[in-house]
């Protein structure tokens, strides 16, 4: 799991998040992401495949962020990323936070 994997934004952007991962069997595989409220009580934003784009020749998860689903946010959050593999087994691979700026255009 990759802990501390934070990154800033400003909202309305679009933005695609490429996560590599080595030795890692793709096949089958279902991945969701979520972005939440720091205490976890509300999703603000939630995708999961086919929405999240697996490249299984690469080891490459690619989630697209469009500017509808970060418009009306601000501030920080909390996001999570797990996998479960073809035969159910459940990982977390990535978690971190979010900083949501404010666009001044």
């Amino acid at each position: 799991m990759s802990t501390n994997q934070n990154f800033s934004l400003y909202a309305g952007d679009t933005l695609d998040i490429v996560v590599e991962l080595d030795n890692v069997d793709l096949s089958a595989a279902t991945i969701k992401w979520a972005m939440t409220t720091l205490n976890g009580n509300e999703y603000l934003i939630y995708k999961q495949t086919p929405e999240i784009t697996v490249d299984e020749d690469n080891g490459l998860i690619i989630f697209r962020l469009e500017s509808a689903d970060t418009i009306d946010c601000l501030g920080d959050y909390y996001h999570e990323c797990e996998l479960t593999d073809g035969i159910g087994n459940v990982s977390t691979i990535m978690t971190g936070l979010v900083n949501m700026k404010r666009s001044r255009v």
